[in-house]
């Protein structure tokens, strides 16, 4: 049985031979060119957003202090809510990556591996192959 965690390069059968993967045929599938694209649109978005509201405060500090130093209530600036918020956003973003990589895209990440799993079978450079998240002792 192969694990995800052996996917290093050379993958062992329970025989405990070792043979090759094809990494750079995983690359050319539609699916594996899917989950590249779609975690690369959510981190492209993600620095975006996280970039340019840290671009935006430095703006604003230098360009309008005094609007940053507004006190907002007693001891609360509008630059320090901002410094707080620029905390608080890439909470949340964190917080979407991780629940998306563990939602869509680790459903989808599955199917390269059993796809890829299931072609290695075929060429008969795997057995009896059921994949596994990497760290999970199954």
């Amino acid at each position: 049985m192969i694990e995800l965690s052996d996917l290093t390069g050379e993958s062992r059968t329970q025989g405990g031979t070792v043979q090759e993967i094809d990494w750079a045929g995983i690359a050319r599938t539609p699916r594996f060119q899917e989950l590249r694209r779609r975690r690369f649109r959510f981190m492209i978005f993600a620095v975006l957003l996280s970039a340019g509201n840290a671009f935006l405060i430095l703006l604003l500090s230098a360009f309008a202090p005094g609007a940053m130093g507004q006190i907002i209530v007693d001891g609360l600036s509008v630059g320090l809510v901002l410094a707080i918020g620029q905390y608080l956003l890439v909470g949340v973003l964190t917080f979407l990556y991780v629940r998306r990589s563990n939602g869509s895209l680790e459903r989808l990440r599955t199917e390269v591996v059993r796809a890829a799993l299931a072609t290695a079978a075929t060429e008969g450079t795997a057995t009896d192959a059921a994949p596994t998240r990497a760290g999970d002792n199954r």
